[in-house]
């Protein structure tokens, strides 16, 4: 505890009562203690908002009670320790909105009892990594607004009892996880702001407890899953700013009540409004926040023969005078484009 004071400044602290003093660490600001075969061990740790500056210690793994850590709201830096894989019976951990960075550490697969982690609004990099899976209790998972990348592990389909996942506003790239179909107790989603490409996995249908699902922001293409007519709880829909194309699926509306109390946004794709009832016609133009289309455009740049690829967004949906990605032919190893 004293090299976290020392590390992150402890004299400017907002509130640092007996911090680097010999008083019982039980009675020190934002600290618990709980009761292990006749011991006082910390069990918490609580500080946010309350100006730390600098780096978290790797001696803190010391604290092998832990059971919640919440720092959030400083100004943190630098990277999450590896060594506090020792933590293995902490089940809170919240350091969102500080300036920590590097990659997240594979040794916290130890944390099995995890189960809400949020580590929001930081400039951490690199993949979510794969061994996490062994998460299988966690419920809220929060790492929007970073600069992670790669793609979204197929492994996390063990976490059948997550609740809330989001991950907008990073760099993940490649298709949504078939194998996430799972996680059946999901109820809010959000992949916003991501290079997510190729279609929406037809086996989310088993999602029958999603109400809030955000995909907007992405490259995703082709059509709405009819299955997901099994969505009747849905309040909110944002698929906007991607290459979605075709009709929206009756079958998603049909057998929901209080539809006209939902927010659904559709705009910059090519989902064709007509061929509904009229009342359903207005409904989508002025409440689904998406224009009707009376003609889209398809862009297919298709790779004939051999000697190479093309990178990017190989099937692309316009509006009319709209603008396509930029793509990019890729010749293959001892070939060159003439």
């Amino acid at each position: 505890l004293l090299d976290l004071y020392d590390s992150t400044n402890g004299t400017s602290w907002t509130n640092g009562t007996n911090r680097d003093t010999d008083t019982n660490v039980c009675t020190r600001y934002g600290i618990t203690c709980s009761n292990f075969s006749g011991q006082n061990r910390v069990y918490n740790l609580a500080l946010p908002f309350n100006n730390l500056i600098g780096t978290l210690p790797p001696s803190l793994s010391g604290l092998d009670k832990m059971n919640s850590l919440l720092l959030y709201s400083n100004n943190i830096t630098w990277t999450l320790p590896d060594a506090w894989g020792t933590w293995t019976g902490i089940t809170y951990f919240d350091v969102k909105s500080n300036n920590i960075t590097g990659p997240l550490p594979t040794s916290w697969s130890a944390w099995t009892n995890i189960q809400t982690f949020l580590i929001a609004s930081n400039n951490l990099t690199w993949p979510l990594p794969s061994s996490w899976s062994t998460w299988t209790n966690m419920h809220t998972f929060w790492a929007f607004s970073n600069q992670l990348d790669w793609t979204l592990p197929t492994s996390w389909s063990a976490w059948t009892a997550i609740d809330i996942f989001s991950v907008g506003n990073n760099q993940f790239t490649w298709t949504l996880p078939t194998s996430w179909s799972t996680r059946t107790s999901i109820n809010q989603f959000n992949v916003s702001t991501n290079q997510l490409d190729w279609t929406l996995p037809t086996s989310w249908s088993a999602w029958t407890n999603i109400s809030a699902f955000f995909i907007d922001g992405n490259d995703l293409i082709w059509t709405l899953p009819t299955s997901w007519s099994t969505w009747t709880g849905i309040d909110v829909f944002r698929a906007f700013d991607n290459h979605l194309t075709d009709y929206i699926p009756t079958s998603r509306y049909m057998n929901r009540p209080n539809i006209w109390s939902k927010y659904m946004d559709f705009r910059t794709n090519c989902i064709y409004v007509t061929g509904y009832s009229s009342g359903m016609q207005t409904w989508l133009s002025g409440n689904a926040y998406m224009a009707p289309q009376t003609s889209c455009y398809t862009l297919n740049y298709a790779t004939w023969g051999v000697g190479g690829m093309i990178s990017g967004s190989t099937i692309q949906s316009l509006q009319p005078n709209g603008t396509g990605t930029s793509v990019t032919a890729v010749p293959a190893t001892w070939y060159i484009f003439s």
